[in-house]
């Protein structure tokens, strides 16, 4: 909504109201407005910070305003505010903040505010100028009457980790298709988060992110930073909310999956229950040949898919192997066969998995105490091999409690408001968005502070 925000404005004579607590970036969308609105002609009047403290805070502001485009009333009478106020809309400027308006009113009688604001919309209205009133109090006053639309910030908690959202409650005259947007100021700008769309891994290509000896790259330098990469005999795992779509999974492990057959390793992939392991894997031939990825990875599946053909499945040449077991530690021995082929196969004997827990799941849920001992002494086995695992999981899973406790890496993805968003339990981190891209496999996040 901050474009369409912005492109409302950009009518002329229109009047917002931004309010919310302090801290809850006010500012920063009064000052993305003004620039994306006003150019370099858009009108700042402070009543709470100096143009130094201001150039100091927010880097980019001397492209926004020059030094006759902020005006510095903290010491003025209301009297003397509002005649520059009035002066500098008859300029016909494209935008004029005030900033904050509530320092200005608290100077001012009940009677003598309620005759100003409208004066102010009246005066704003019958121009080319829109007029932007940045209030600090969340309560509805005449104003939230008086002006045209109205945007709260807020600020929020995700399992203690800052989350901020602007809140559209009013746009007169239009529609408001999306009242909820998660929000960053990130690096003191303005940046709103993408809406969950279904990737399209066909359009998946890859681009080799650095790595050393000891680490799987998890596909782009970003999330190598924040994660460490995936150490070789580690354990990433992703758990996923119950809103959260499986493709926001697949977005970081199979990154990090293609990465490895890039450098001629090999991948054991286990995808959710009742997902065709051919479809899934055919999505990925725009990053590799078919020939090449059916050599390279080994796709396992415990249930019997409609309509599948599988190829005989002792062969060890066949990308799919279904492995059709009631035996959790039978299945566990015809995984470990599996897995050591890929091994002798891989160019420097590196193996990844991705591996998602449904199926385990779905056909072992009368069994589920044994399978997670059985899991557990895989896991063990797994690091002593030195291969790494990303696995899948939801927040409610059984398996879960058995994995957590010995992953090395822990990051939770869940939804709000349509957004998909991530964040480390274990390294701790902040709240990121995850953002739609051109490239599936190599997601932009952005840090939520």
């Amino acid at each position: 909504m901050v474009d369409e925000l912005a492109d409302y404005l950009r009518q002329g004579g229109r009047t917002l109201l931004i309010k919310g607590l302090p801290g809850s970036g006010k500012t920063t969308l009064a000052l993305h407005l003004l620039k994306t609105v006003g150019g370099s002609r858009g009108i700042y009047f402070s009543s709470r910070v100096s143009d130094e403290s201001m150039r100091k805070h927010f880097v980019d502001i001397h492209r926004i305003l020059g030094e006759k485009n902020f005006i510095d009333t903290r010491l003025d009478l209301a009297e003397n505010f509002l005649s520059q106020v009035f002066e500098s809309i008859r300029n016909k400027p494209p935008i004029v903040v005030l900033d904050s308006w509530d320092a200005y009113a608290k100077k001012m009688s009940e009677i003598e505010r309620l005759k100003t604001e409208e004066v102010l919309i009246t005066l704003a209205t019958s121009s080319e100028s829109s007029l932007v009133f940045v209030g600090e109090s969340i309560e509805h006053t005449n104003l939230d009457f008086l002006v045209d639309a109205i945007v709260e910030m807020k600020t929020g908690e995700l399992e203690g980790r800052l989350i901020r959202e602007m809140i559209t409650h009013k746009l007169r005259g239009k529609p408001i298709w999306r009242n909820h947007e998660v929000i960053s100021l990130y690096d003191a700008k303005m940046h709103t988060m993408d809406v969950y769309k279904r990737p399209e891994f066909a359009k998946s290509r890859i681009t080799l992110a650095d790595e050393d000896g000891d680490v799987f790259s998890l596909g782009t330098n970003q999330l190598n930073q924040l994660f460490g990469g995936v150490k070789r005999g580690s354990i990433f795992l992703i758990e996923l909310s119950v809103d959260a779509p499986f493709e926001l999974a697949e977005s970081i492990g199979m990154g990090c999956v293609l990465n490895q057959l890039a450098r001629e390793r090999r991948a054991i992939i286990v995808p959710p229950s009742g997902v065709d392991p051919i479809l899934f894997l055919r999505k990925y031939e725009s990053v590799m040949p078919w020939s090449s990825l059916t050599e390279r990875v080994r796709m396992i599946v415990f249930e019997q898919l409609h309509g599948l053909v599988v190829p005989e499945k002792n062969s060890e040449d066949s990308v799919v192997r279904q492995l059709t077991t009631d035996d959790p530690q039978q299945l566990m021995a015809n995984i470990f066969r599996v897995w050591g082929g890929a091994k002798k196969r891989s160019k420097d004997g590196g193996v990844i998995g991705f591996i998602d827990m449904s199926q385990f799941e779905t056909t072992f849920a009368t069994k589920m105490d044994y399978l997670t001992e059985l899991t557990a002494i895989s896991i063990s086995r797994l690091s002593l091999l030195r291969d790494s695992i990303i696995f899948v999981t939801r927040e409610a899973s059984t398996l879960k409690q058995k994995i957590q406790p010995v992953s090395d890496v822990h990051i939770k993805i869940t939804m709000k408001h349509g957004v998909g968003l991530m964040y480390g339990i274990k390294p701790y981190t902040v709240v990121y968005g995850i953002n739609q891209c051109e490239n599936p496999v190599q997601p932009l996040i952005t840090p939520i502070i």
